[in-house]
């Protein structure tokens, strides 16, 4: 279905947020919402209208008509009163839904074998259950690290965004399919205790050299194993101790 033009609120975090906000053409662009100082400079070099939170809907941020929205790493769950604000809204996640639903998708595939991927979807109040609008599967390789995979993922939703942006600002609206049913949801409680108090006694030693690559990204801690110690994986890719870093 094909719909008349309309200016998308972009939500954006992380390196993805950065990378979209120097390709938009800012007629395309109402504003880039984002609470990172790095995006929020880049937006405004180009002439991008920037805000820190999602409108309310009240006040200075009522809406005089609809409006759409493309979501990448936007660090926050939108509630039923921000998704109204829009006609449609749309994702780019860093995973293979219905695999790898809500926090770190990537760290989920290498630890617990789940399949990778990119997904574009429509933005439901179900945190990352709507509709699948186009995917690219990640092919996960023995020796990942975190930042190896997420590297891959990354270019996955830079092709993504490439083909569908120019799409969706021209008025396509596809409707997209439901997802299958199956698939993982993780929290982010669930990270942080495999990161910070594994279960030690329970895990042979191939489970933690895989443990320390599921958390292997730039600035990731990796696990703690003894009073405070943490591993993580050295130049040559074998587990080291670390003093626990804050």
């Amino acid at each position: 279905m094909i719909a008349k033009r309309a200016r998308f609120d972009l939500l954006l975090g992380s390196d993805i947020g950065l990378w979209i906000v120097e390709r938009v053409d800012p007629a395309d662009a109402a504003a880039v919402v984002t609470r990172s100082d790095e995006i929020a400079a880049a937006a405004r070099e180009r002439g991008l209208a920037v805000r820190a939170t999602v409108a309310t809907g009240d006040g200075d941020n009522r809406r005089t008509g609809p409006g759409y929205a493309l979501s990448a790493h936007w660090p926050a769950v939108l509630g039923s009163n921000e998704l109204g604000l829009y006609e449609q809204a749309w994702n780019i996640h860093p995973g293979l839904l219905p695999w790898g639903r809500g926090y770190g998708p990537v760290f989920w595939a290498l630890w617990a074998g789940e399949p990778a991927g990119a997904s574009l979807h429509i933005m439901t109040v179900g945190l990352d259950r709507g509709p699948v609008v186009d995917q690219r599967p990640v092919d996960v390789r023995d020796d990942d690290t975190a930042a190896d995979l997420y590297g891959r993922v990354l270019e996955a939703r830079k092709e993504l965004f490439s083909e569908w942006w120019p799409r969706l600002t021209a008025g396509e609206r596809p409707a997209g399919r439901p997802q299958v049913s199956g698939g993982s949801y993780h929290d982010r409680a669930a990270f942080l205790a495999l990161r910070d108090a594994p279960p030690l006694t329970d895990m042979s030693g191939v489970d933690l050299v895989r443990l320390c690559r599921a958390l292997a990204m730039p600035g990731m801690p990796g696990p703690v194993v003894s009073q405070g110690r943490r591993l993580a994986l050295d130049s040559a890719s074998e587990p080291q101790a670390h003093p626990e870093q804050s």
